[in-house]
């Protein structure tokens, strides 16, 4: 069953290991409850089904186009996933397993490197490009206590020439900050 309730999902999840994560069968739990999810995910944190460890799963395909001409499937266990390094920025509206019917606008990288634990101890270093790269970005927010909702770009409202000015002066926008 995936968390619903915020106050679990606030919590900082700890590293851990593919013993532990054996132990607990953490992967097939992620997955049972990812399949048994009413709505499709492409992701599920370890928190997500009240385990506060570093382990999440990736389950994406993308259809073949006409560039690929073949489809594209990320099946990803991931035990301790960083990510190295950032491109720029860009916005999506996200929605959550956790959070039924709430979609927002998040800004995430646009291209991450990551590097990760396997089950079999190995480590990968990967670049992940376009939705890849959010889902991933996604998922790990969760280790931090972080929700879609917390990551959200607030709209800011416009400010009106004739109103006063934001920087405090005292003066019409208009006649300070807005000329």
């Amino acid at each position: 069953m995936i968390v619903t309730d915020r106050e679990v999902l606030k919590k900082i999840s700890r590293e851990t290991s593919p013993s532990e994560c054996q132990e607990i069968r953490i992967f097939e739990r992620l997955e049972k409850a990812l399949l048994a999810s009413p709505r499709e995910g492409v992701g599920l944190a370890a928190i997500q089904i009240g385990e506060p460890i570093r382990a999440c799963i990736i389950r994406y395909t993308k259809s073949a186009t006409e560039q690929d001409h073949y489809p594209v499937e990320l099946h990803l266990n991931m035990i301790n996933p960083v990510i190295l390094e950032r491109s720029r920025e860009i916005i999506g509206v996200e929605g959550c397993l956790s959070l039924p019917g709430v979609s927002v606008n998040v800004e995430r990288a646009q291209q991450i490197t990551c590097r990760w634990m396997n089950e079999d101890l190995s480590i990968q270093d990967a670049v992940f490009y376009g939705l890849e790269a959010v889902i991933i970005q996604h998922e790990l927010a969760h280790f931090e206590g972080r929700t879609i909702l917390d990551d959200q770009i607030r709209k800011v409202e416009k400010q009106g020439r004739n109103e006063p000015c934001h920087c405090g002066s005292g003066k019409k926008f208009k006649k300070c900050c807005g000329r």
